[in-house]
């Protein structure tokens, strides 16, 4: 049986102009554990997957599922396994999906892949809140084909099993050559697990946008127009508990209606 986790998402403190305003939006979930021993293949799960969304459906129809795929990875009587794509988004973005003839689907990205990309920019971000996951869209999708029911999404990590919370702070700016900042801090009774970053913006003619902590550089995004998106960790010594820790956007475009997006992603135990 494996250990829970909640999902939420939260702004601790946002800068603005000279002054500071404390906000905080709370979205939680509260999860039921993901039993493997329940699944018809599990040991790949373990030794591949990553950041994970799951539920057990009402009806499943393997030949139905299939045709939500870009492609199968593997197929059996019991379980398919492959590849659903997410709009907006080219193939490094495709979601890999499990499901079962025991009713279970699990959305999933690899185990080298960041937690951050799981956040759907383009799509389900609006101001602080990150709405439908890309994990979820793909559960939907799959679902869909099947003409099934998912009454519950919850959230898993394969690599951090004894993992109880998953945290993700995100912040927006899209005023060419400003600063957007916001303050977070990890109290001494929280176990990191994992700490990482997900940058991503949206230009019609180009710029360069970076994203820092404390002043240190996590990121300078390309030159290149329309969408760019990437992830990282932040090293060991950037980030220390019971301190209040400033994460900057700085967003820079040549064109009107362009914006950059931040996300500080923490998965942690409650000690």
């Amino acid at each position: 049986m494996k250990s829970k986790f909640t999902i939420f998402y939260l702004f601790l403190a946002i800068t603005f102009g000279l002054g500071t305003s404390y906000a905080q939006e709370n979205n939680s979930i509260n999860i039921n554990p993901l039993n493997l021993s329940s699944l018809e293949e599990s040991s790949f799960l373990e030794g591949e997957a990553g950041i994970s969304a799951y539920g057990q459906v009402n009806y499943v129809d393997l030949d139905l599922a299939e045709n939500a795929f870009k492609y199968v990875e593997k197929k059996t009587v019991n379980y398919i396994i492959g590849a659903v794509s997410v709009a907006g988004y080219d193939e490094t973005h495709d979601v890999h999906v499990y499901v079962d003839t025991s009713m279970w689907i699990i959305a999933y990205y690899l185990g080298q892949e960041k937690p951050g990309k799981i956040i759907d920019w383009i799509d389900y971000y609006t101001s602080g809140t990150i709405g439908v996951t890309k994990l979820e869209h793909a559960l939907n999708k799959v679902v869909g084909e099947m003409s099934a029911f998912l009454p519950t999404v919850s959230y898993y990590d394969f690599r951090y099993p004894n993992a109880t919370n998953i945290v993700i702070i995100t912040d927006e700016e899209g005023v060419s050559g400003t600063t957007e900042t916001f303050r977070f801090m990890v109290p001494n009774d929280h176990f990191l697990h994992s700490k990482t970053w997900s940058h991503s913006s949206y230009r019609g003619r180009g710029g360069n946008c970076q994203l820092l902590i404390d002043g240190n550089l996590l990121n300078a995004g390309g030159n290149s127009s329309g969408w760019v998106f990437f992830e990282g960790d932040i090293s060991g010594g950037l980030l220390i508990y019971d301190t209040f820790h400033e994460v900057s956007l700085i967003h820079y475009d040549n064109t009107g209606g362009a914006r950059s997006f931040a996300g500080i992603v923490l998965i942690y135990s409650e000690l």
